[in-house]
Parts: C-alpha cells; structure tokens; sequence
C-alpha cells in the first residue's frame, strides 16, 4: 500500500509543476492587465472553485494555533501573493528565460533550507540531483537578459517565494488536509491582492478583454486549484527534498506551451536540458526509494489521500 501512495505522489508531483508552466505561457496574455486585481480575480475565483470541497473540514483552520495561522498567512503572502505578483513583473521587466532560470533553482534552494530547519546535513543524492535539474532548466529557459537588475530582483524575490512555498506547506498539511490548506491560501491570497489592488488603482475593477478572461479562467482552475491540490497531495507523500526536483519540470512545460501557442522553436541545448532535467530528478528518486526501502512502517506512517 505504501508503494502504491508512494507512487501517487510522484505522479501528482510531476503535475504540479506541468500546470504551473502551462500556466506561464497563459500569463503572456494578461498583456497590461492591473497585477494585483488580476492575480486577486485568479484566486477569487480559484478559492469559489475549492470551497465545496473543504468546507466539511474548515473547522480544522479555525482551530489551528496561533504559530500555525501565522504559518499559514506567510505560506499564502510567499507562494501566491509574492511569487505571482513577481513572475508578472518580472516577466515584464526582463525575458521570461531569465525569470526561468532563476526559479528553476527553487530545488537547490528548497533542500538547503530544509536541511537548515531540520538541522541536518542534505543528502548527497538530492544535492546532486538539483544540480542536474537546475543546469537542466537553465539550458531548457536560456540565458535571458534583464533589462537592468529589475528583472533579475523579481525573479530572485519569486525564487524565494517558491522555496518557502513548499517548506511551510509540508509543516501546515498534517494538520488541516490538501483541500483546506488550497483553500485556505487562495482565499487569503485573493483577499490580500484585491485590497492592495483596490488601494492601488482607486478605480472599480476593468473589465477583462476575452484573451485576459480566458488566461485569468486557466489560471484559476488549472494553476490555482488543479496545481496546488496536486502539490499538496503528493507533500503528503513524497519528502520535500525528492518532490523540490520535481519544480525542474516548470519550464520544461512552459518551453512545450510555448512550441504549441507560441509558435516556438526548440534548440539542441534545449533537448540537452531535457534530459538532464530527467537524471536528476532520476538520481534523487532512486535514492529517496532505497531510505524508503530501508525505513519500518512506522517510521513511514504516509498519509491516505487528500483528506484523512
């Protein structure tokens, strides 16, 4: 049975991280749309989507402590507010390649600052593994260039957003479930954006053209509920450092979504990224499955699905 959940998490891992690439090459069709109302409207709309799945369990949220609130509310500012916010600006601010490269090192970044809170040394297998994945999606994105350091601070200001993303998810998940920490976040996200976006502008909402409509409706249902519950379950199942490598499939998505929307072309160094993207998330798996091997039942103890 652990193998069977084990299984899952990697498959729901490597979808995650697909949907948030497809969900890059919709971004480059919200053109000047206000960010903050923009963003806000994807998670509003995400938070409706998820709330008839979490609402049996909402008393959870409400009765966590007051460090897991606190928790909860930086997970939502870093892993949505900040990260979408920043992907936005920096895309428009510098190539989206540069943008791809930066965040493709969330791996390197999520181990050590795993193996940091945990107060331990990280694999040598996973470390190894994100070095792959990273030069991987450094080939696959290109060496793109900022106009100015603009470009790079969002890309970096999204990194670290991304890597904290993840590490408070897996502190808060045990606790409240896949489905209420989605909706939990997206709501929260979607109050913070729309009241900063409201303070901003001063103005009633634009309405969208149909290109803004239809990226801020793939956003919402593909990239905030469909990549977040996917994430979520396999944390659940998956450890941290080995599910991190899987970020390395991000622009791997967005290059596919770009060749099939975009028109774009693929280069050799681009198929070379590939396939080192593919080893290192090959070398921290294979070592992940030889401590699962050798670890009791007990010390496992995976969780069942999205809620328990």
């Amino acid at each position: 049975m652990h193998r069977r959940s084990l299984l899952v998490g990697y498959l729901l891992t490597t979808l995650a991280p697909i949907s948030v690439g497809t969900g890059v090459v919709a971004t480059a069709f919200l053109g000047r749309y206000p960010i903050l109302t923009g963003q806000g409207l994807r998670y509003l709309a995400g938070a409706i989507i998820l709330l008839p799945f979490a609402k049996k369990h909402l008393h959870r949220i409400f009765s966590l402590q007051l460090l897991d609130l606190l928790t909860l509310v930086a997970l939502s500012v870093s892993g949505l507010v900040v990260f979408s916010v920043a992907i936005v600006h920096g895309v428009r601010s510098a190539s989206p390649a540069l943008v791809g490269d930066v965040v493709g090192c969330a791996p390197l970044l999520i181990g050590a600052l795993e193996a940091i809170f945990s107060r331990r040394r990280p694999s040598k297998w996973i470390i190894i593994g994100a070095v792959f994945v990273t030069l991987g999606t450094t080939l696959v994105s290109g060496i793109g260039v900022a106009r100015g350091v603009g470009g790079l601070a969002w890309a970096l200001l999204a990194l670290l957003g991304d890597a904290l993303f993840t590490l408070f998810a897996t502190r808060l998940l045990p606790k409240v479930g896949a489905y209420n920490l989605a909706f939990a976040t997206t709501a929260l996200a979607a109050v913070i954006l729309l009241t900063l976006g409201a303070l901003g502008n001063r103005t009633a909402i634009p309405l969208p053209s149909q290109h803004v409509l239809l990226s801020l409706v793939y956003l919402a249902v593909v990239v905030s509920v469909g990549a977040f519950l996917a994430w979520f379950g396999g944390l659940e199942r998956v450890p941290v450092s080995n599910a991190a490598l899987f970020l390395g499939l991000t622009p791997l998505a967005s290059l596919g979504g770009q060749v099939l929307v975009l028109d774009y072309s693929i280069s050799r160094l681009s198929l070379l990224g590939t396939l080192l993207v593919v080893i290192g998330i090959t070398v921290g798996i294979a070592h992940g499955a030889r401590i699962h091997r050798a670890s009791t039942p007990d010390d496992l103890n995976p969780r069942r699905g999205l809620e328990s």
